[in-house]
């Protein structure tokens, strides 16, 4: 009887039909229920999104929420069965519950907008990473970014549709991550004779810095490498032109590249002891969020540095020892600190120590929250708390003159910096894509459910 209501309920989520969800309802109330319960199966809501049923989608989500982030047995998500098949109202829909869950990783650490990539599916890749573009940064088990699995699965529309959000996003820095066989997607463009996508990579100073030219894989070979052992006289003249692409782009063969003199001795000639030293002090200083960082070590972190920035700033504007409140000629001013008038010294030393720790606090909240929804105004009311501690922490004298170039100038240019430099990215228009269903069907995702 149940294996019955659930092959029913299966069909209804196929077909869409929202009536015969409530009539399986009638007779078994807690099915839904007895679905969740198991960690990893095929829900009505993987059955719906893979069919494209935006309706059934949207009833289904409403009566269960904790279906959006459970894994089948083959270790997707319904969202990642909606951004494979280019299912876009079910994508929308879907992050509309919550954003964070284009960052979901399933089997060999995919996210949806990796399988969007590995499909082609352009437009559902536009809303991923519209509403999450830290999805961007995730890689598979096998080290590869979104944009390595599109030129792996030969989707060179999409992989130019990635380059374009990786420009608009300013995140260049994507373009010299190597997979786990040390190759950037220079590597990947070059040996699979991708020339739009190798010209791309080679143009402007600023992508063509970042792409790495003469990056080697593990294989010690650069792009050009590559080039000279991919390269067959019966090959298209656009494809043969890739060299002349590299050429221009200063890109050499690994043979010919020189070791910097600088350095007597190659890193690999120091000690372990040595190298783990100098890469701790690195470490210590580095306030760069490593992109695979969990969620649970980010909420943590996050709740300490909002403690650290609440006490050094209440520690700023109230200093300790408490302030004048009144003028006396030549001795002190009104809000001036007592503890400044009785040791000016060790104030500005204890004043500048607990501003430091107040800035730093701050910074790495600005790097938790990058990528993350609402990012941007939580990090543009973090920078107005930064200014207004330096307002009211008498670090500089206290003048009109002072108080007028902070008013004026400071905090406008910084406000608008920090606003330019996270908008929130325009969509492109996407391009409308047609698929062969047939085909698309006999692709796993649509297959481990049919």
């Amino acid at each position: 009887m149940a294996t019955l209501l659930h092959q029913r309920l299966s069909d209804a989520a196929k077909a869409g039909d929202i009536d015969e969800l409530y009539v399986v309802l009638q007779e078994d109330s807690y099915i839904l229920e007895a679905i969740d319960q198991n960690p990893f199966t095929n829900t009505p809501l993987h059955v719906a999104a893979n069919a494209g049923q935006a309706c059934f989608v949207e009833e289904i989500t409403n009566l269960k929420p904790s279906f959006v982030t459970k894994l089948n047995l083959s270790g997707y998500s319904p969202l990642h069965f909606a951004a494979a098949n280019g299912h876009v109202e079910i994508v929308k829909q879907l992050l509309k519950i919550d954003s964070c869950l284009g960052q979901l990783q399933g089997r060999e650490k995919r996210t949806p907008l990796h399988c969007a990539a590995m499909a082609g599916s352009i437009e559902a890749l536009d809303e991923l990473i519209f509403n999450c573009n830290n999805s961007l940064r995730k890689k598979t088990i096998q080290k590869e970014t979104a944009l390595h699995l599109a030129l792996k699965h030969g989707q060179l529309e999409t992989a130019k549709a990635l380059l374009r959000w990786i420009e608009e996003l300013k995140m260049e820095s994507l373009l010299s991550w190597t997979d786990q066989e040390g190759n950037t997607v220079l590597h990947l463009a070059t040996s699979l004779r991708q020339h739009q996508i190798v010209k791309m990579l080679c143009s402007g100073f600023k992508v063509r810095r970042a792409a790495k030219v003469n990056a080697r894989n593990n294989d010690g070979l650069t792009a050009l490498d590559l080039d000279e052992s991919m390269r067959h006289p019966d090959e298209p003249l656009e494809v043969q032109n890739i060299s002349n692409i590299l050429h221009k782009a200063g890109s050499i063969r690994a043979c010919d590249v020189k070791i910097n003199k600088l350095f007597p001795s190659p890193p690999a000639k120091q000690t372990r002891l040595a190298i783990h030293r100098h890469q701790r002090i690195l470490h210590f200083f580095n306030f760069k969020v490593r992109e695979d960082t969990s969620l649970e070590v980010r909420n943590t972190l996050m709740v300490i540095l909002v403690l650290i920035a609440t006490v050094t700033f209440d520690v700023g504007i109230n200093p300790l020892g408490g302030s004048w409140q009144d003028d006396i000629a030549g001795e002190h001013h009104a809000g001036y600190p007592i503890w400044m008038s009785k040791d000016k010294v060790v104030y500005f030393i204890f004043t500048a120590i607990n501003f430091a720790g107040f800035v730093v606090s701050s910074v790495m909240i600005f790097r938790l929250v990058e990528g993350y929804p609402y990012s941007g105004p939580v990090q543009l009311a973090q920078s107005l708390l930064v200014f207004t501690c330096v307002w009211s922490t008498p670090l500089f004298p206290n003048t009109s003159t002072v108080n007028y170039v902070l008013l004026a100038v400071v905090i406008p240019i910084g406000t608008l910096t920090l606003l330019w430099y996270h908008r929130k990215p325009s969509k492109f228009s996407p391009r409308k894509v047609s698929w062969n269903m047939d085909e698309l069907e006999a692709w796993r995702f649509g297959a481990e459910l049919n």
